[in-house]
């Protein structure tokens, strides 16, 4: 008889760090985004000191991502040795997943049975998860927070020191690994949300180390550090292969 997986709507949502994601709805109005030449260099200037501060490909790195009260994550990823390892909590329990070299290991933790009974690991296959949430150490997929989203939708910038500050299109970021804000029910998106504030820093040799947002009157804060430490990760011992219904609720992010 094939297995039957039974979980909590909260970790059912936060599987591979998609987290819990937020709907939107109206609040803050931020002002129009410039639209002088001036204000193009500088947004342009600020978007390409943030590519430069999240290139992490070569790098080992720290993520903690909070989701207002929903959900916190920290992950740790080193991208040269092939090597992740994560826990995220939410109101169901806590999810961990471990990656090293081509394999992929999750744990759903609190509140997941298998036929009635507490399951452990889970060995996945990479090519069976979907991309948008697939965590390897490819371009794209190599960081856990998402910035890379994050980036293409900004509107405007302006950059003071270390610190960027503007504007971001909410509509524009999607979903995936990290942060993702899909789109409303009806699928309108409300005037505001395509010029939301956004602030970000950079540490003094250049790397992203934070960026915060308001989604859904909720504070997003994605942070990044311990740079060049490396990641132990061992493979959990027990792991058995993931049976098929679980890769159906991979990606799953509720509105």
């Amino acid at each position: 008889m094939r297995s039957r997986i039974v979980l909590t709507s909260a970790v059912a949502g936060a599987v591979l760090l998609a987290g819990c994601s937020f709907g939107w709805r109206t609040g803050e109005q931020a002002g129009p985004a410039p639209a002088t030449t001036e204000g193009a260099v500088a947004t342009a200037e600020a978007v390409a000191k943030l590519r430069l501060g999240n290139n992490f490909t070569e790098m080992s790195f720290r993520m903690n991502l909070d989701l207002g009260d929903r959900m916190t994550a920290v992950a740790w990823m080193d991208n040269p040795r092939k090597r992740f390892e994560s826990s995220l909590k939410a109101s169901g329990g806590v999810t961990e997943l471990r990656v090293i070299d081509d394999a992929c290991y999750l744990n759903l933790g609190t509140g997941a049975t298998s036929n009635g009974e507490p399951i452990g690991w889970f060995r996945l296959d990479l090519e069976r998860i979907p991309a948008d949430f697939r965590i390897d150490f490819t371009p794209g997929h190599n960081d856990p927070g998402g910035s890379d989203r994050l980036i293409d939708a900004i509107v405007s910038a302006q950059i003071s020191g270390t610190e960027i500050g503007g504007t971001i299109d909410l509509a524009k970021i999607g979903v995936g690994s990290g942060v993702s804000v899909p789109p409303p029910k009806d699928g309108q998106w409300p005037e505001e949300a395509h010029r939301q504030p956004f602030t970000a820093s950079l540490d003094d040799r250049g790397y992203l180390v934070r960026f915060a947002l308001s989604v859904n009157g909720a504070d997003v804060l994605l942070r990044y550090g311990d740079f060049f430490t490396p990641v132990q990760v061992e493979p959990p011992p027990g792991a058995i292969p993931a049976p098929d219904p679980l890769y159906s609720l991979l990606g799953v992010v509720p509105a």
